[in-house]
């Protein structure tokens, strides 16, 4: 008996890995077939007012689509990183155009504010403030999520054009690469839904937050807990949504940008039968 122990011990020990190698996994998501190059710019521009340098800065980057297999329309799937680069009716036709377009309208908009200050200057007994002389603007287009024909795309900017602080966000359009359309929350979730993925949302902030219970965090600065709702700036990934509120959505500028990723998982009762993300589920 004692002799054989052992031998039993290597039999269960080999049957238990050979039954747990058996267990279904779930696939990784497929990259979708686009290969992406990348854009970069920074550019100034200097107007004097009288001994006064006023100055505004420029920088832009994007990584866009350069290639794609046949499943996909090259022309179509650079225009959606144009849009997201600008946001003019103005047609434009590739990347280097749109971050063109960008760039102008920066400094069109530094010209006309130096303008109006040039108008004010015989009124200022001293130099003009220093504030109003200094503008920034930075502004990338990246992808986000780019798997099982669906595609997501950040748009991160940031504005300065004087006053105590400048203003950025980092906004989130998804779109079906089957259909080319853009999803939006209503073709995912019932509206009859959304006080649930809210509730979910909440949670996860108390988890993330580290409170215990939802009226805590309002004690750590968020608005009203009750008011949150699912917000249209989302972002696909492998294995949840991400729910992204920009400054001042739920909570103050100081607490800047938040993130709350919701699982599929939890999500997945919640979504319509023919929900358009139903392939992201693991199966």
């Amino acid at each position: 008996m004692t002799k054989q122990a052992p031998l039993l011990m290597i039999i269960w020990i080999t049957i238990m890995s050979l039954m747990g190698s058996c267990t279904p996994k779930s696939q990784p998501l497929a990259t979708n077939d686009i290969q992406f190059d990348s854009l970069a710019s920074v550019d100034s521009q200097i107007i004097m007012l009288d001994t006064i340098a006023a100055k505004c800065k420029v920088k832009m980057l994007m990584d866009f689509p350069a290639t794609c297999g046949d499943k996909y329309d090259l022309k179509q799937l650079q225009a959606l990183f144009i849009h997201a680069m600008i946001t003019s009716n103005t047609p434009v036709t590739s990347p280097e155009e749109a971050m063109l377009q960008y760039k102008d309208s920066c400094f069109n908009d530094f010209n006309m504010q130096i303008s109006e200050l040039q108008k004010m200057l015989p009124n200022f007994k001293e130099d003009p403030p220093a504030f109003v002389t200094d503008f920034y603007h930075q502004k990338d287009v990246v992808p986000a999520f780019n798997k099982a024909d669906f595609l997501s795309i950040a748009s991160n900017f940031y504005d300065f054009t004087g006053g105590a602080h400048g203003y950025g966000a980092e906004i989130y359009k998804n779109y079906d690469l089957q259909t080319m359309k853009q999803i939006v929350l209503a073709d995912i979730f019932g509206e009859e839904n959304f006080e649930k993925i809210a509730e979910l949302i909440v949670e996860q902030l108390v988890k993330d937050y580290h409170v215990e219970s939802p009226q805590q965090l309002e004690e750590t600065g968020f608005f009203n807990i009750k008011q949150i709702v699912p917000t249209e700036n989302f972002c696909l990934t492998d294995s949840a949504m991400l729910f992204s509120y920009t400054r001042y959505d739920i909570a103050p500028y100081s607490m800047g940008q938040i993130n709350v990723e919701v699982s599929y998982n939890q999500l997945k009762p919640f979504t319509k039968p023919n929900s358009v993300i139903n392939r992201l589920f693991t199966k």
